[in-house]
């Protein structure tokens, strides 16, 4: 039998502080809600507006539109007679014993004796298999205190375990009348079952997007001087998407502010989000699937079945539990559309052939257009003549006539005005 030695065990118990120190850390930060810039547009009201209804709110919308923001400036509001405990929730927050804790210890951090002795409780020898009951002992608690607390719990939809979103439900099925209860994802990871039953007000994206108004006011906030006219363009490519709006007036500012809509402004950027919040940890077929609808824009399943085929049905399903920017259409009963955005940002990722080969079946197959091609096709598309062209792109006015040849015949188009309609069919332009 080996003993440890003094060394060691004074190392042992030095890395165990350690731990500790660093799990409080990270449960602090956990417990923090974002702060809020003065220019930042105040949508607080929406929330409080629920909560006055229900006591609990689900916020359940894609990435980008400001659930985080509208929970954090709504806390930012309360008096201290409210309560707060807050928690953002992240993968590590399992199994169910585990996410409690984290939950516990965030809550006594902020509202010191809450959880005080469900956590001594919760921390002894085998105790993780009475978790849930544990958590009743801790709602007891709370309601014999009489507070008026709201649990805000951010992030939902990053839970992989069942197991800790069952906790989350027992959470919400058994909360006492003094607590009230904000949960906010991209989604809902599993099923609710009869905690979706409870008096609870549910946000989604068409609750929680920019109305005209908003638009207007966030524009203002920022010194952003627009037309009417550019105002309604950006209303009609963004449709309320906060974060597109930030984003693309960012760029707006850097490109000194002109007075034309460009299509393409913000592109790149709203495409990096996207792909990083979103898109990067899906599934190659789940991707590919997406670029597929980001060409039909709007689509029913009779229509998918005809152009994709009959896999469709298992991603179609994934996309919609996963909120990815589709939503159904009002008065088209099976109907969806994806954002245009997103779609915008999508449709570059597939091959030219495959774009017109999903747009128009029925049409000849086409070639990919080279760079130079694509750059001459952008200046016809600017109503340049041939020789403006050969000027502008330092080639001569043959090379010119030559490209314009090539991009009429692999776009299937007999004029410069079809070759400009098929281009932004395929969303070339």
């Amino acid at each position: 039998m080996e003993f440890s030695t003094p060394t060691n065990r004074a190392r042992d118990a030095w890395l165990t502080s350690l731990d500790d120190q660093a799990l409080n850390a990270w449960v602090e930060r956990k417990g923090e809600h974002p702060k809020q810039s003065s220019a930042d547009l105040d949508r607080s009201e929406i929330l409080a507006v629920a909560l006055a209804k229900a006591p609990i709110v689900w916020l359940t919308a894609p990435a980008g539109f400001g659930k985080t923001h509208m929970m954090a400036s709504w806390v930012d509001k309360q008096s201290a007679e409210q309560s707060i405990i807050w928690f953002t929730l992240d993968h590590l927050d399992a199994p169910m014993a585990v996410l409690l804790e984290h939950l516990l210890q965030a809550a006594e951090q902020q509202l010191m004796g809450t959880a005080t002795d469900v956590l001594a409780l919760l921390r002894q020898p085998d105790a993780a298999p009475y978790a849930e009951k544990i958590l009743l002992l801790w709602l007891r608690d709370l309601a014999a205190s009489e507070r008026n607390i709201v649990i805000v719990i951010d992030d939902i939809h990053t839970l992989i375990d069942n197991s800790s979103w069952q906790l989350l439900m027992a959470l919400v099925r058994y909360r006492p009348d003094n607590v009230q209860i904000v949960l906010s994802g991209r989604y809902r990871p599993f099923a609710s079952g009869t905690a979706g039953l409870q008096n609870a007000i549910f946000l989604t994206a068409p609750d929680l997007a920019f109305s005209a108004t908003e638009q207007e006011q966030w524009l203002t906030n920022q010194g952003l001087t627009t037309s009417l006219k550019l105002r309604q363009q950006l209303e009609q490519r963004l449709l309320g998407w906060p974060v597109g709006l930030a984003l693309w007036g960012r760029c707006f500012c850097m490109a000194g502010q002109p007075n034309e809509m460009n299509d393409r402004m913000a592109l790149a950027e709203m495409n990096d989000y996207l792909q990083g919040e979103v898109l990067g940890s899906l599934s190659s077929p789940l991707q590919n699937f997406l670029c597929q609808l980001s060409l039909l824009g709007q689509f029913n399943e009779a229509h998918l079945q005809d152009v994709i085929g009959p896999d469709y049905h298992p991603l179609l399903q994934q996309a919609l539990s996963k909120n990815l920017f589709i939503e159904s259409q009002p008065g088209r009963q099976g109907w969806y559309r994806i954002h245009p955005v997103m779609a915008q940002c999508l449709v570059s990722q597939l091959p030219l052939a495959q774009r017109y080969d999903l747009q128009s079946p029925n049409r000849h197959k086409i070639a990919e257009l080279s760079d130079r091609e694509l750059g001459v096709l952008r200046k016809i598309a600017k109503g340049l003549s041939n020789q403006e062209i050969a000027d502008q792109l330092y080639i001569s006015l043959h090379t010119v006539k030559t490209h314009a040849r090539k991009i009429n015949v692999k776009l299937g188009a007999k004029n410069r005005t079809q070759a400009i309609h098929r281009a932004k069919e395929l969303m070339l332009l």
